[in-house]
């Protein structure tokens, strides 16, 4: 980020209270529910009208910020692009991380919703923002990021990344990426 020198004034942005309002600022926002591409020479919604958007919301949230390379339409991808980034899995929550959350089987309301394409085993994924609270994309009711309780599902990790703690600058460039563009397959995580 860079900010035009005035004279006299020293200005410093500030990464993790900007971050995170920008995490609380997202619930209820519609702007995650659809990413158009082209399958197979059809034009596609590949988030499928916000149903599978939760790594397009982190990932999109971590692009502004420098924490992430591409936006990603995978819970797995985003998981690599992090790790290829310097997050590292911490032990416990800590209020900006980002929280991917366990497979578990699709509901049979999901398949047929999806019918075609859905993925029998799914990943979640989303930010904790403190007393037991995640904001997550909810494929089910919303269709948009909103308040979840952490625990509402088994916990794969938390990731932290050391720009975000106090006194850290805001990264320049995010890490350098294997191959541009996004990583998606539609039968696959």
């Amino acid at each position: 980020m860079s900010l035009k020198k005035i004279p006299g004034v020293v200005v410093k942005p500030l990464l993790l209270p900007t971050y995170l309002a920008m995490i609380e600022a997202s619930v209820g926002s519609t702007l995650f529910r659809t990413f158009w591409a082209e399958v197979n020479g059809k034009r596609t919604d590949i988030v499928r009208g916000g149903r599978v958007s939760c790594s397009f919301f982190v990932s999109s949230i971590l692009k502004l910020f420098n924490l992430a390379q591409e936006v990603q339409v995978t819970v797995t991808r985003l998981r690599l692009d992090m790790e290829r980034g310097g997050w590292q899995e911490i032990s416990r929550p800590r209020k900006g991380c980002v929280v991917i959350w366990a497979e578990k089987p699709a509901g049979s309301a999901r398949m047929k919703k999806d019918a075609g394409t859905y993925q029998p085993m799914v990943r979640h994924c989303g930010f904790f923002v403190g007393n037991g609270t995640c904001v997550t994309n909810d494929g089910e009711e919303t269709l948009a990021p909103r308040l979840m309780p952490l625990k509402y599902r088994p916990v794969e990790g938390y990731f932290w990344h050391e720009a975000l703690e106090a006194g850290h600058a805001m990264p320049e460039k995010a890490a350098p990426a294997r191959k541009p563009g996004l990583y998606w397959h539609p039968n696959k995580a």
